[in-house]
Formats: C-alpha cells, structure tokens, sequence
C-alpha cells in the first residue's frame, strides 16, 4: 500500500504543479495515445469497468465507459463521461462525470493516467472521488481501437467541468458487454408471456409483459455484474451461460423498463 500510496501522491503532485505552470509547446502530448476501448483492472487483476476514448474535436477528446460497483465508490455501477482536462508529455486528466445506474445520482471524479513508460497497450492511473483514490490499470482491448484522424499538438486544455460533452449518439462504441447487442426471447413457449417485474427478484411486483416474439430489447445492466471483456469474446452459447445465473434490467420497444432472468434474453449477433 506505500507504494500504491506514493504512486498516487506522485502523480497527483505532477498534476498540481503543472496547472501551476503556463502551458507550453513542449508540455504537450498527442491525443492517439490514448484513443481507444480499455478496460479498467484493479490492483489484483480484478475487472473494475471498461472505457472508450474517442475523438470529439481535435482539443477535446471525449470518454465514455462504466465502473463496476466493486470499485467500491458506488454502491451500484455508474456510467462515465468525461473529456481531457490537461494533456502533458507525462500525464493525462480526465474531468469525469458518474452517474449511478440505479438512483441516477451523479458525482463529479477525474482519472488521471500516467504516460510514463514505454507499453502503450497498458497504462497506469487512478480515479479520483469525492477525495477517495483508488489504482488502476488500463488495459487496451485487442482489435477494438478506435481509428481516429491525426491530431496536432495541442496546448494546456482546459474545459469547465459543468461543459463535460457526452458521447455522440452515432459513435458505435465496441466493447460494451450484454449492454453492447439488442435482444430477442428464448425459452418462452409462443403461447406464453415472460413477465416484467420491477426488480430483480420474483417476489418484486410485475410491472408488464413480453410475448415470445419480443425483438429488439435493450439489457441495461445486469445483477450480478457480467465481465464486459468476457462477454464480447465469448460465443453465443457462451453468453447464454454467463446470462443464465443473473437478472439483466431491460427496456422494449415500447419503453417499458423492468428486471427479467437473463435466461430468456437471447443476443441479435
């Protein structure tokens, strides 16, 4: 734990005293670096969320991921946005955006990512809450890294945490997890109906139905959490056995949100 600490303590120091400092030309660092799907491991190897950088404008790289609840900040998972808030030839900050997937609250944090090092498909870093720290590593996901256009160098950037942009809505973002497909039902005999309830539980109150011919449905999340990472690499038999032991809230065409077992819900591949 001292070295996690110091690590911290030194990164967190480089930021300081950087924003401290007028930016220069030489200060800078190129955006590529870090455009591209990770996913975020903890100190013990343990699968703490995913995340995308994507390209928004060339002086404002944009990101968009989800922290699973085991990060310990959230007492469920929360949905990141977020875009650069100081670029140097050492360090990355990220202003970020979470939002609880369950009661919708949000919290302002930063990821700060350290450019030390020569392995540009891991990257050291920690997220900042509410002064709360924790370490984690990034790890670039094979096959899933996003093209960007060159970006010239930039100076120090700044952006009011009020104006952190959202992700565009026609940015495909892979790496997703069961959120990443749309659904259709299995298992449901076509004379029968699978039953919506308000939370993951049968003894919660049903709230609607699904016929058996029910397409194009939305999981949201799931409960227990499904590895994203995991799930995007395995087959469809693979993901019917992962979703066979969770409740995955959903949405239907319709709108209607609510809990049903993940064993009904086959992915539209």
């Amino acid at each position: 734990m001292d070295l996690a600490r110091t690590f911290i303590l030194a990164l967190f120091a480089c930021y300081c005293a950087f924003i401290a400092q007028p930016a220069s030309a030489n200060q800078t660092h190129t955006f590529a670096v870090v455009f591209g799907v990770w996913a975020l491991e903890g100190e013990g190897g343990e699968s703490l969320g995913f995340m995308d950088v994507y390209e928004v404008s060339v002086d404002a790289p944009g990101l968009s991921g989800r922290l699973f609840a085991n990060a310990g900040f959230f007492d469920a998972s929360a949905d990141m946005t977020g875009n650069v808030h100081i670029n140097t030839r050492e360090a990355f900050v990220f202003d970020i955006l979470f939002e609880n997937t369950q009661s919708g609250a949000r919290a302002d944090g930063r990821l700060l990512l350290s450019l030390k090092g020569t392995d540009r498909d891991r990257l050291n870093g920690s997220i900042e809450v509410d002064n709360r720290f924790l370490l984690v590593t990034l790890r670039r996901q094979p096959g899933k890294t996003v093209q960007p256009q060159p970006v010239p160098s930039q100076t120090q950037t700044q952006t009011p945490r009020a104006n952190i942009p959202a992700a565009p809505e026609t940015f495909d973002l892979p790496g997703t997890g069961v959120t990443g497909p749309a659904y259709r039902l299995r298992n449901v005999p076509a004379n029968r109906q699978l039953r919506i309830r308000t939370g993951p539980d049968r003894s919660t109150q049903v709230v609607g139905q699904m016929p058996a011919a029910e397409q194009e449905i939305l999981v949201l999340s799931c409960t227990p959490e499904i590895d994203p990472v995991r799930y995007d690499q395995t087959s469809r038999e693979g993901k019917h056995e992962m979703l066979g032991g969770v409740w995955c809230q959903i949405q239907t065409r319709s709108g209607l949100r609510g809990y049903v077992l993940g064993r009904y819900l086959d992915p539209i591949l």
